[in-house]
């Protein structure tokens, strides 16, 4: 897949800019947006494909003092050490996946806080784990160990979800010359949508286009 470079200079060759940097700014900021309004149509037209998208990532947890969730049950307590970035407004979904780190035990997610606290004293759930979605960050009820959890979701910035990444864990910073985290025909959908739109700029497959994946395009078998 090509990077974010990559697509921003296919696009700056295009407007004979390339060597404008402000100008391959502009057009990283028109990539990022494109990516979320085609994968969001995606994602509306297939919910299967969130496989394609979603980013897995493990957060610290901290013990807080209850005072945070005034009115809640007298329960140990704990909550994401930094905040999460927001993930895309599609199908209805926030998170895909939030339970322990190594992915064997779910908790069950809530984003309104008025649902909880009956989920909370539930008779035959009351001691499943349960988690709050609560200005950027996860709270758990129930635990005071709990170093680490973790968790999937498809985010709206991909920037944002590279930057928590690196700051608050262990996964190296992204730069934009890393891979765009999107599949190549997205890739492709994006360079072509900013084209017509933004520039009105006819696509045409024999122009010169982003190479997302040179390396594998050319294992493909012959094909008469």
């Amino acid at each position: 897949m090509a990077s974010l470079n990559q697509m921003a200079e296919t696009l700056a060759e295009r407007e004979g800019r390339q060597f404008s940097n402000p100008f391959q700014e502009e057009m990283k900021a028109l990539i990022h947006i494109n990516r979320s309004k085609l994968v969001r149509n995606t994602l509306e037209r297939n919910r299967g494909d969130r496989v394609f998208f979603r980013q897995y990532f493990e957060v610290p947890m901290i013990v807080v003092n209850k005072s945070e969730l005034p009115g809640f049950p007298n329960l140990p307590l704990m909550r994401t050490e930094c905040k999460l970035p927001n993930p895309l407004r599609a199908n209805g979904i926030v998170f895909d996946y939030i339970g322990s780190a190594d992915k064997l035990s779910t908790f069950q997610l809530f984003t309104e806080q008025h649902e909880v606290i009956p989920a909370l004293n539930a008779q035959y759930t009351g001691k499943k784990l349960k988690g709050l979605w609560l200005n950027n960050y996860i709270y758990v009820f129930g635990t005071l160990n709990l170093p680490y959890i973790g968790g999937a979701a498809i985010f709206d910035d991909v920037r944002a979800i590279a930057d928590f990444k690196c700051n608050c864990g262990t996964t190296p910073c992204y730069d934009d010359d890393m891979e765009y985290p999107v599949p190549r025909d997205i890739q492709r959908d994006i360079i072509a949508s900013i084209l017509a739109t933004e520039l009105r700029q006819p696509s045409s497959m024999t122009d010169k286009q982003v190479q997302v994946d040179a390396s594998e395009e050319t294992k493909e078998p012959h094909r008469s």
